[in-house]
């Protein structure tokens, strides 16, 4: 189970603000980028969303295979500050999992994560945890994850700094036409009185691994510690996902709404493989609002 929700945990941040991706197509190109700009120098928004998974991940042991299938909803509600010098964030993640596996039965679980990062330290909460003899393996009230790592089931895997940047990170990164399959526009949408373009574009997922822009996602866990290997887990990304994103723009070019979608197999490790859905959608409000964060009392 560890090895399902940790694997689908790193892949989600893959859908968060690089979702913030791209007439002809150079406008389409520059539309995009002036997008990224935007969004990597907001100092405040507000965050909602949802994100739903299918994931198959098969275990090779000698003459044993064991095939965990997991289906996940999670719903997001949060806000970021920040300026010059440091970065604060909080989100609620409503989760439910449901879980099979060869030898087990299925295991339906579901939970509320309180998330709060400021200065450089994070924090964490669970409540509302089905069904209710998992509440015994989880701490009571908010827990300093930077100074308790192994305060909760598979956080010690979590490199923390790396971590923090990576949940924060605006993704701020030259867009560029060869990283990109395709890119269209689509018919406008009016909402909440404002005409939005909306842009759908296909990245080539190896550029992409290429250009760095998804460094974090391979630094922020400690995959060593689940039997994976880096080099292997980015090359089959990197050969095997199809990513495509699209993006509704404000008249400002600002970024309102993400959708994503993202899918990969292939083997991360000698015995180790993966076949992973995941699908997301993420809206972007009130800019430059006021957002008070503070260090929850422990």
């Amino acid at each position: 189970m560890k090895l399902g929700i940790v694997v689908f945990t790193c892949l989600m941040i893959l859908l968060l603000p690089l979702t913030v991706t791209a007439q002809s197509q150079d406008d389409l190109l520059d539309a995009v980028q002036t997008a990224l700009d935007h969004f990597s120098q907001q100092t405040s928004y507000q965050i909602t969303g949802l994100q739903s998974v299918q994931q198959a991940v098969t275990i090779t042991g000698g003459d044993v295979t064991t095939t965990i299938e997991q289906s996940v909803e999670q719903h997001y509600s949060g806000a970021l500050s920040r300026d010059a010098e440091n970065i604060a964030a909080q989100m609620t993640i409503e989760q439910m999992v449901h879980l099979t596996s060869d030898d087990n039965e299925p295991l339906n679980f579901s939970q509320t994560l309180d998330i709060i990062i400021l200065e450089d330290n994070l924090y964490m909460q669970v409540s509302d945890v089905q069904p209710e003899d998992v509440v015994a393996l989880l701490p009571a009230g908010w827990v300093n994850l930077t100074e308790n790592p192994d305060a909760f089931p598979g956080a010690e895997l979590m490199n923390g700094d790396q971590y923090i940047s990576l949940f924060t990170s605006a993704m701020n990164f030259l867009l560029t036409e060869d990283m990109l399959l395709t890119i269209d526009e689509l018919e406008s949408e009016t909402i909440e009185g404002q005409t939005m373009r909306v842009i759908e574009v296909t990245f080539d997922p190896a550029l992409l691994l290429d250009s760095g822009a998804l460094d974090g996602l391979f630094n922020a866990y400690d995959y060593a510690m689940l039997g994976l290997n880096n080099e292997v887990l980015a090359a089959t990304v990197g050969q095997n996902a199809q990513v495509t994103t699209t993006l509704w723009l404000t008249p400002e070019n600002d970024l309102y709404r993400a959708d994503s979608a993202l899918s990969f197999a292939g083997e991360v490790s000698d015995t180790v493989s993966i076949d992973s859905e995941i699908g997301s959608s993420f809206v972007y409000t009130d800019f430059g609002e006021p957002v008070n964060i503070e260090a929850p009392i422990s």
